[in-house]
């Protein structure tokens, strides 16, 4: 009877052990974002500006939105349209339309109220 018993509670400290390890080991916080700007997917110039398009890969731990932000001063911003990603891996092209060059360009993925930017480098044609 006492082998019994301390099989059956070593088979449920084992059940517990592998049930928090998969809880806390495996899956990633909803809040957790990386984003990076793999390289400019569309650039065009015209009389009116330019639209310029980055692809961007990453990472979120639930439903997100990327969007691309054109750097116009030290302290304006001017941000694109979102793309929904996530959650998990993802790669998206994410576009602004400008009327002028910006000093910058920043790509953005929020989730769940946090946010991760890149750097995006200045298209140079």
């Amino acid at each position: 009877m006492r082998v019994k018993t301390l099989r059956t509670s070593t088979s449920a400290l084992l059940s517990t052990v592998v049930l928090m390890a998969g809880c806390f080991g495996g899956a990633p916080a909803p809040d957790s974002c990386s984003i990076e700007v793999v390289g400019l997917d569309e650039l065009k110039r015209s009389d009116q500006g330019i639209d310029v398009a980055y692809r961007v890969r990453g990472s979120a731990g639930s439903p997100a939105e990327t969007w691309l932000v054109a750097r116009v001063s030290a302290d304006k911003y001017l941000p694109g349209g979102g793309v929904k990603v996530g959650p998990g891996p993802f790669e998206a092209i994410i576009e602004l339309k400008l009327t002028g060059m910006p000093r910058g360009f920043v790509a953005v993925l929020e989730v769940a109220e946090k946010r991760c930017r890149a750097e995006a480098p200045l298209p140079i044609e």
